[in-house]
């Protein structure tokens, strides 16, 4: 039985002779022998009766709660964190940056915010604030100081979700978070939980508020006909 390592690495005997006009290039996927495929199960469908998917593959929503569980489970009841704790630092930005344009993409306030434009930006936190304020305005709520502020820190400290990721910039210069330095994991991860549940119910009272009007809606289309 092949290694995941095994299957993935290319083959020197499998180069010149067998790539299109000798361009040296390695077999793809599509040439391995099928039964180094079956070991492989990374993309591989868990199928259990008792497992439960809320949707087909999940939503923005969905996602965002994924993200920031397992960055709960990282960082556990540890209090200081460095090189190894990059990945729960992701973990949470990437959570809060999907709960945010959960909020931004699946409200139903005509509130003139596109979604298009909103998962055209990328990675960036402070280019979704106008159109969260524009949005929560349109419910009759605004943000709190604690998401403002983070927003803001992450913008000035990496804009782009890079420096937890990669050591250095696209251009290689070092690049490092936190400036290679312990950090407080502990003050970190509270102010996370506190800005994504925010967030997170700040999405609930939305989905609420449309639900109420849906319902509105239809109550007076049938009192109508």
């Amino acid at each position: 039985m092949s290694s995941l390592a095994e299957v993935a690495a290319p083959r020197t005997d499998d180069m010149e002779a067998d790539a299109p006009n000798g361009s040296g290039r390695s077999k793809t996927i599509d040439h391995l022998p099928t039964e180094d495929n079956a070991n492989v199960a990374l993309f591989t469908a868990y199928k259990r009766e008792d497992f439960r998917v809320r949707s087909s593959g999940g939503e923005l929503g969905d996602y965002a709660e994924a993200f920031r569980t397992a960055a709960t489970e990282l960082a556990g009841e540890r209090e200081v964190g460095d090189l190894w704790a990059y990945p729960i630092v992701f973990l949470y930005r990437h959570a809060i940056e999907l709960i945010l344009k959960d909020i931004l993409v699946n409200h139903q306030a005509a509130s003139g915010v596109r979604a298009s434009k909103v998962l055209k930006r990328g990675h960036s936190l402070v280019e979704q604030v106008d159109d969260l304020l524009t949005v929560l305005k349109c419910y009759g709520l605004s943000p709190s100081r604690d998401v403002v502020c983070m927003i803001r820190s992450w913008n000035e400290f990496d804009s782009q979700s890079f420096k937890a990721r990669y050591p250095c910039t696209k251009d290689g210069e070092r690049n490092p978070l936190f400036e290679g330095k312990d950090f407080d994991l502990r003050s970190f991860k509270a102010l996370c939980e506190r800005c994504f549940e925010e967030l997170s119910e700040t999405r609930a009272e939305i989905q609420s508020h449309d639900y109420s009007a849906f319902l509105a809606a239809e109550c007076r289309a049938v009192s109508e006909s």
